[in-house]
């Protein structure tokens, strides 16, 4: 269902000689192998002078699921660790937090067109051009295309003032401030699906943290020149989606209205609900009660900003943040003696 390619090996002698040969995206590596096990396997890959096998996603297998054990992975070297036997869900989180965005795809909705499926990508949105990822871009929305080019259409308004900040910075050396920008851009530019300008202000971001202002001064040009070209492309992208730069898509909603209130202890009962289920694994359970939750307002205040930041964690897999957002939202309830 992963529409995934694997590459298997009968022994960690054997897998060390396969990523040897060839780049993958991520390893699951199994704990308990014949001759050499998985820990001293992803020793021996840390310790490979390339900078890849330092990067490479390394999975633990492992039915030896007691206490402390996702800590021992850990310090041995590996990203994560999976329990056996291995449960979807579980499966589904460790995969979409450690393949590269890039490589993870919204589900293809198939639909009956002149007597053939066709798929909703077939002639849609994404298109990657040579800076800027659609495809990386849409992964950060769910696949929802308004939302990205909304998002696409306000980064690349901004970016020529952005960037003609950061050259200010520059060229006065307030590299507190570089740092801080660069910083920022960095993770609006991944979120656009741009990630060789992502890349690029991480670079001047780590030299400026590092006071290495050699590196900085050979690199700046080449960042604010990406700066440049991924306006140009996004001008262009958004130009072919009949959006043009610096005029809305779309009127701006009214976001004042309050939401019809709920009482405590009907609040309470969703909530709980949703924890439970965040705390099994159960994602369409956790997911429909925390959209439930968020039609409502409590306290005077909408509940669709956190409980429908709580049903994207869900629907990532991110149990534990989404639990602790509802609970922590119980605690609140409860330390106020249910008072709205």
């Amino acid at each position: 269902p992963y529409n995934m390619q694997f590459i298997t090996a009968s022994s960690a002698k054997e897998a060390i000689t396969l990523l040897r040969k060839k780049e993958v995206d991520l390893v699951l590596m199994d704990h308990m192998m014949p001759e050499m096990d998985g820990v001293e396997a992803t020793t021996l890959i840390r310790e490979f002078e390339d900078e890849y096998f330092k990067k490479l996603p390394i999975i633990a297998l492992s039915a030896n699921a007691v206490s402390g054990a996702r800590k021992m992975f850990l310090e041995a070297g590996f990203n994560d660790f999976i329990p056996k036997p291995i449960e979807h869900s579980t499966l589904d989180r460790v995969l979409k937090k450690w393949l590269p965005a890039e490589l993870i795809c919204p589900p293809v909705r198939t639909v009956m067109v002149g007597g053939r499926r066709k798929s909703d990508r077939e002639g849609g949105t994404a298109a990657s051009g040579r800076l800027i990822s659609v495809n990386l871009g849409l992964n950060y929305t769910g696949g929802n295309e308004e939302a990205y080019l909304d998002i696409l259409k306000d980064f690349i308004e901004r970016l020529p003032e952005k960037s003609a900040y950061i050259n200010k910075l520059y060229e006065e050396e307030e590299w507190k401030d570089y740092v801080i920008e660069t910083h920022a851009l960095k993770s609006a530019s991944l979120s656009v699906g741009s990630r060789t300008l992502s890349d690029a202000a991480k670079e001047m971001e780590m030299a400026g943290r590092a006071c290495d202002f050699d590196k900085i001064s050979t690199g700046h040009s080449v960042f604010l020149k990406y700066c440049n070209d991924v306006y140009d492309e996004g001008v262009k992208y958004l130009a072919l989606k009949g959006i043009k730069v610096g005029e809305p898509i779309k009127p701006v909603k009214d976001n004042l209205k309050l939401a019809p209130p709920i009482k405590a202890e009907e609040l309470l009962k969703i909530l709980t609900k949703a924890a439970d289920a965040c705390a099994g694994f159960d994602a369409d359970a956790a997911s429909k009660l925390c959209e439930e939750a968020s039609r409502y307002s409590f306290g005077g205040t909408n509940l669709k900003d956190v409980f429908g930041k709580a049903a994207k964690l869900v629907n990532d897999y991110e149990y534990d943040q989404a639990g602790g957002i509802i609970n922590d939202f119980i605690k609140g309830i409860n330390s106020t003696g249910g008072e709205s």
